[in-house]
């Protein structure tokens, strides 16, 4: 009965020290987990908001060019005026 009696003074103990670890790291694991998502998911959502800020400023840039040629040709303003498809083909043909 004593060796009994003393391995059970020292079991219990053991498992709950033992039980408590894996429960303590179990949760520092699952938050290390949340907060890793939270940050990559940050990063990716920073670097897609840039990649759209670059591809914005990109589509102004060619619109800026492609107005700055229509505000000089007098010919391709008129043909913008008359709506005469063919004669923008044409003018514009080469850009």
């Amino acid at each position: 009965m004593k060796i009994y009696s003393l391995r059970m003074k020292i079991l219990i103990p053991l498992m709950l020290a033992v039980t408590i670890l894996l429960g303590t790291f179990a949760v520092s694991l699952y938050r290390y987990q949340q907060e890793h998502i939270i940050n990559s998911f940050g990063a990716m959502l920073k670097s897609l908001q840039d990649l759209l800020a670059v591809q914005l400023d990109n589509d102004a840039g060619m619109m800026g060019a492609a107005l700055e040629v229509i505000l000089r040709d007098d010919q391709l303003k008129a043909a913008l005026k008359a709506k005469d498809r063919k004669a923008l083909l044409e003018q514009t043909r080469t850009l």
